[in-house]
């Protein structure tokens, strides 16, 4: 890399020092991890080109030749990392560009610094004030440009010459009276409120509490007036030179340490009023449990699963003792304890006890610590260590649950004793690989994480084809795949699994969820809710079955117990991406695209920013015409995970913006990644149709995807988007009885759905029948389709001198928002 670079450099209004690791700016200094670092400096040696991906990774990993996963994902982290530090954002780049499929562009120009510094000195002693300062141009919220006064030079800083000046200005003495006064002022308050007013003692806490705050949050002020204002006889005046000094205002030392004592003392007033009117537990609580996931102590974060597994395990265990009450795992597993203390866990999961630990892994070695906390007095009642190889697993698992059965003096008659010493497998190898695909299938949202997770639980199935649990798994991974792709085959190997695991246990709750999402899949909802109420009878707090619930009523037109199916199963599991997914695919579908936006910048916010979620929002905000926004929540999407559904709607989004050769290539991507999804096929062969010379290919993609349509409603005969879809296929082939027929069907099953009216639109025009077409895009933009949108849509360009379609996207039409 280029030395001189590594002395520091100035990007914009920010100053880099890489072998610090630090970036400075007026909001203080931020510290980057090493690679970030070099990323930086590899993209600051060659300003305004591109950086090609492969480049990075061979200079700062070191990997050349062939792709590698785990490299590409810690090239994305470093990515991030730095866009964050820099207030820069993928969609607005004022920093780094991403230049799709290629790698990356630094967009602001790089000046060196001036002489080389000596670096045990500040940062104050070595910048010359003789360089010129940066130019300010637009900067985020973590950036900006450092003052001059904080440099060395005629005007800087000396602590005695702060001392001074803060004694001239009469700081100390305004550091000094002002908390006498406020305590006066409290007296005084104190007095009043309880004296004079009478109020009852809870409201008499809140007021000087209030009160106490309000003072706190004034001494900052205070404090600020006093140095940077003088009374005099002529009235208040601003000192001439009002700012502050340069090493205070360039770090946050002070401030930092003043907010925190603000933040603190509020922050202590209102947990006292809290804690002094927080409902209790109940006394008779002692037989319940949280049982927590264990914490990863391993050197590899790949083993992250090995704490949830033993979790879920040891839960599973004392579950089977009748007399002991055990939260659910949706309501454990999804609750964030970073701000919480045992009292709020124990009151949020309704139990007096906590089980929790860690895990380490080193080899074919674990250690486990568990710990059983009172929630009621945040003692330990029980605590345990275990080394042990890895084939004991299930006999630590025994030991965990046996000592807390034990602690809690639970009695266990004979049948629990015996279900307890069950094992789901006696090969661990199995056992190992099924918990990995249950960790993985848990955060999946795209179908390359599904594959993952199903290829996992056919690896346990190897070492013990008799792992029940696996085949469950597998039930589970094959639905997912079928909801995402819609390829036959794996509706018919999910039904085999399904089939296989309820065959060697009935009482499997996940199975029949699982089983329930397949028969509403094939049309069969009266038998799905058969399957679903058996479920929620076994476990009423099972988020997966009401979300599942949701699906049920959304397929049957009943929107508003979807939604609050959905939101149920949201506050259950707050971490399940697919009921946000659901939920926001709810409102969209329903016109409600407002709604829609802000459930998948949730999901953002929940999944760290996952690729379903951008892609979600990409969705809402191209209905909504919002182009620009549309187009950069697809490529955070591709950033994050490039997956068919990113491929494509990036794909879209060109191909309304009339970018049709860049739409091409991304709905091929789509198409390789998924061939057998007829609406990929069938939006590439849309792109293609507007591409001279391609009309062949179009056609020929047109006969596939309306075959691939056929095999999904083959399954589902009651499919409207297939239908809807078909219609159009049929029409560009020149099959008008087929597509009328079409028409048809679809209209009859889903006259309140807009985009049934809006591909019906489409057929008719491609027959010659622009009269038809017009009264279904009506009848489409009537139910919510967006005329945004529909001026946009490079199919309607035939249309587009008609008075009646002007009518349409320009008229009195209501818009989603305006939708009962």
């Amino acid at each position: 890399m280029d030395f001189a670079l590594q002395y520091g450099f100035r990007l914009g209004t920010l100053e880099v020092y890489p072998l610090r690791g630090e970036i400075v700016g007026p909001n203080g200094t931020v510290h980057l991890q090493p690679k970030a670092m070099e990323v930086l400096v590899c993209l600051a040696e060659r300003p305004m080109d591109v950086v090609e991906r492969p480049e990075l990774l061979r200079r700062v990993w070191g990997i050349a030749g062939r792709q590698n996963r785990h490299a590409d994902d810690n090239l994305n982290r470093c990515i991030s990392e730095l866009r964050h530090e820099l207030g820069d954002h993928p969609s607005d780049p004022h920093f780094i560009q991403t230049v799709p499929r290629r790698g990356y562009r630094l967009v602001v120009p790089v000046q060196l610094m001036d002489g080389v510094p000596d670096m045990a000195v500040g940062y104050d002693a070595y910048i010359d004030d003789r360089s010129p300062a940066p130019p300010m141009s637009a900067v985020g919220p973590n950036q900006g440009q450092r003052s001059s006064s904080g440099r060395s030079g005629p005007h800087s800083w000396s602590v005695e010459r702060l001392l001074g000046e803060m004694q001239r200005r009469r700081v100390f003495r305004v550091a000094l009276g002002y908390p006498v006064i406020s305590w006066g002022f409290l007296e005084v308050a104190d007095f009043l409120v309880e004296r004079i007013m009478g109020l009852p003692d809870p409201t008499q806490q809140l007021i000087m509490q209030l009160f106490f705050a309000f003072l706190a949050m004034g001494y900052a002020l205070a404090l600020y007036l006093a140095w940077a204002t003088q009374l005099t006889p002529d009235g208040v005046k601003v000192e001439p030179d009002a700012r502050l000094p340069g090493f205070l205002r360039g770090g946050p030392r002070v401030w930092l340490a003043m907010a925190a004592g603000l933040v603190a003392a509020v922050g202590a007033s209102v947990w006292f009023f809290e804690r002094s009117h927080q409902p209790q537990l109940d006394a008779d609580c002692e037989d319940t449990i949280g049982v927590m996931p264990f914490a990863n102590s391993s050197p590899s974060q790949q083993d992250d699963y090995l704490g949830r597994g033993l979790a879920e395990e040891v839960m599973r265990l004392l579950t089977q003792v009748s007399d002991l009450g055990v939260a659910s795992r949706a309501a454990a597993f999804s609750l964030d304890t970073t701000d919480l203390s045992l009292q709020d866990i124990g009151r949020h999961l309704g139990v007096c006890n906590v089980l929790g630990g860690s895990v380490r892994r080193e080899g074919d070695r674990l250690r486990i610590t568990a710990q059983l906390i009172d929630t009621t007095t945040g003692f330990n009642v029980w605590s345990g260590t275990f080394d042990r190889q890895i084939e004991d697993i299930f006999n630590v698992y025994d030991d965990i649950a046996s000592s807390v059965i034990r602690v809690l003096r639970v009695p266990l008659d004979e049948e629990t004793e015996a279900a307890l010493s069950r094992r789901p497998t006696e090969s661990v190898e199995a056992y190992d690989r099924y918990l990995q695909g249950k960790s993985i299938l848990a955060r999946a949202d795209d179908e390359s994480r599904v594959s993952r997770a199903d290829h996992m639980f056919e690896r346990a199935l190897a070492f013990d084809n008799e792992f029940t649990d696996a085949w469950a798994g597998r039930c589970d991974a094959n639905v997912n795949l079928y909801e995402f792709t819609r390829a036959s085959q794996w509706m018919t190997a999910a039904e085999s699994y399904c089939a296989e695991a309820l065959e060697r246990d009935p009482k499997l709750t996940d199975v029949r969820v699982a089983l329930a999402r397949l028969l509403i899949l094939a049309a069969r909802p009266d038998e799905a809710t058969v399957q679903l109420n058996i479920a929620k009878s076994a476990d009423p707090e099972n988020a997966d079955v009401w979300r599942s619930f949701g699906t049920v009523y959304a397929g049957q037109g009943k929107f508003p117990a979807a939604e609050r199916a959905y939101r149920r199963a949201v506050a259950l599991a707050p971490r399940d991406l697919r009921t946000y997914q659901e939920l926001g695919t709810l409102y969209f579908d329903t016109g409600r695209l407002e709604e829609s936006e802000a459930v998948f910048r949730d999901m953002i916010g929940a999944s760290r920013g996952s690729s379903a979620a951008y892609t979600g929002l990409g969705s809402a905000l191209l209905l909504q015409g919002r182009f620009e926004e549309s187009a950069a929540a697809y490529r955070s999407a591709m950033t994050n995970e490039p997956n068919p559904r990113t491929y494509t709607n990036a794909g879209t989004a060109y191909f309304y913006e009339g970018k049709f050769e860049e739409a091409a290539i991304m709905m091929r991507e789509a198409v390789d990644l998924s061939p057998d999804d007829y609406r990929l096929v069938g939006n590439l062969a849309d792109t293609l149709m507007r591409l001279p010379g391609n009309a062949n290919e179009a056609l020929s993609l047109y006969e596939r995807a309306a075959t691939l349509a056929d095999k999904a409603l083959a399954i589902n005969p009651e499919e409207i988007y297939a239908l809807s879809m078909i219609a159009h296929f049929y029409a560009e082939l020149g099959r008008e009885d087929a597509a009328e027929a079409a028409i048809r069907k679809a209209e009859a099953l889903g006259s309140d759905q807009y985009y049934v009216h809006y591909f019906a639109g489409l057929a008719w025009l491609d027959m010659g029948r622009s009269d038809k077409a017009l009264a279904s895009l009506r009848s489409s933009a009537e139910l919510g389709y967006p005329p945004k949108l529909l001026t946009a849509d490079p199919h309607l360009d035939r249309l587009r001198s008609a008075p009646e379609f002007r009518a349409i996207v320009e008229g009195s039409l209501p818009g989603p928002g305006d939708l009962p």
